[in-house]
This record gives structure tokens, C-alpha cells and sequence, in this order.
């Protein structure tokens, strides 16, 4: 599909130039069977390209004024390893992103025109506990359990700019109230299983439960 053919064809897009950068701290310490791990970091991103040019496959157009991606991260993990227990553990985490775009391309019931929709200044917050354990029984059982609670959440509205897609003419631009909302992933896991092993033969039955998101 060509939507600027000919003379309308707006040939090579401007180059963009942006520079990611990425920090990071980490703390460790182990005392017998005990291990504490600590990590912070601070990062940007580049966006990917469907999320920087209006349409990619057709339209050279992208969003000049668009910022890297920022994102915070901390992780603070406890794990106990010993012999019938082989490892067990329990992580915190929590993770801040800002400057994150979406587009949507599709036909707007209301405008009567496809369209380019570009969602902006989007900001995610993320945070949770995850716990696991890895036991043995004995000889020929062990089993793997493992949880995860966690609340991924929008943490500021948005701006919405919706361009015509055959010219790219600006046709409205809104505010989406999507602070505090759920971002759509699972936010509770568990699992288990039992798995037995003899003379090179492993048979395991497990079972799982993710919330709907």
C-alpha cells in the first residue's frame, strides 16, 4: 500500500539520533546458606519503530519531539539454599517507567477516516512479591513451588493526538484518563508440581493458577 505515490512521496525520513543510557547498582552478601541480593538501576530507551513512525510500512512521518523512554528499577531478593530445602527465596521488586508512546492505526467510526493515533506520555508503575522453594523429599520425589503478587498499574493520564492517515492532518487531540488503571497483565500466579525420578526416568505432575488479569 502507497499512499504518497509519485510527486506526493515524501522520499527519505530525517534521520533520528538519540542516546540511551543505562546505571546500575548491585549489592550482594552470603553467610553460609543465606544470600541477599540487592539491585538498583536507571535507564533509558529507545522507542521501537512502530512506535515512533505514524505508519512504517507506507508513511516516513515519525514523532520528532519524541523523549527516550525512562525507567527505574528495584530488586531485593532473599534465598536459602540447603539440602533437603535446595533452594527457597523470596524477591521484591518494583519498576517506574515514564515517556512511553503507543500507536494505534485504524478507521475512526466518528472522523469517517482512517486514522494515526498517537498515545503519549504514557507512565507505568509496577511492583510485587515473588516467592519460590525447591524441595527434595527424598531420593526419588522433589517438587517446585513458586507465587507471584503483583499490581501493574497506569500511573498518569495520557495525551491523544489523532492524525488522518492519507495526509497526516492533525484531527483532534484529548487527554485519556487512564491513571490507576490496570495495565491488562496477571497480577497473582501459583504453581506446583511433584516430579519423581528413577534410573534416568522423570515423571512430574503439576498444577497452576493465573488470575485474569
Amino acid at each position: 500500500k502507497e499512499i504518497f505515490a509519485g510527486s506526493g512521496s515524501y522520499g527519505r525520513s530525517q534521520s533520528i539520533t538519540q542516546t540511551p543510557y543505562c546505571f546500575t547498582f548491585s549489592w550482594g552478601y552470603t553467610n553460609g546458606g543465606h544470600l541477599v541480593n540487592a539491585n538498583l538501576s536507571t535507564r533509558s530507551l529507545s522507542h521501537d519503530i512502530d512506535n515512533l513512525f505514524f505508519n512504517p510500512e507506507y508513511n516516513n512521518r515519525f514523532i520528532a519531539d519524541a523523549p527516550l523512554i525512562t525507567e527505574q528499577s528495584l530488586y531485593i531478593s532473599y534465598t536459602y539454599l540447603s539440602e533437603r530445602l535446595n533452594r527457597a527465596g523470596v524477591m521484591l521488586f518494583a519498576t517506574k517507567s515514564n515517556n512511553n508512546i503507543d500507536i494505534l492505526r485504524y478507521y475512526d467510526d466518528i472522523a469517517k477516516v482512517y486514522t494515526n493515533s498517537i498515545i503519549s506520555g504514557i507512565a507505568e508503575f509496577k511492583c510485587g512479591l515473588d516467592m519460590r522453594a525447591e524441595l527434595r523429599w527424598n531420593k526419588y520425589f522433589s517438587s517446585n513451588f513458586r507465587a507471584t503478587i503483583a499490581s501493574y498499574r497506569f500511573s498518569n493520564d495520557a495525551l491523544v493526538t489523532m492524525y488522518r492517515d492519507s495526509d497526516n492532518q492533525l484531527i483532534a487531540r484529548s487527554n485519556a484518563n487512564i491513571k490507576g488503571f490496570h495495565l491488562g497483565s496477571s497480577e497473582l500466579a501459583l504453581y506446583g508440581d511433584l516430579s519423581f525420578s528413577h534410573r534416568g526416568w522423570t515423571t512430574q505432575a503439576s498444577i497452576s493458577w493465573v488470575d485474569g488479569g
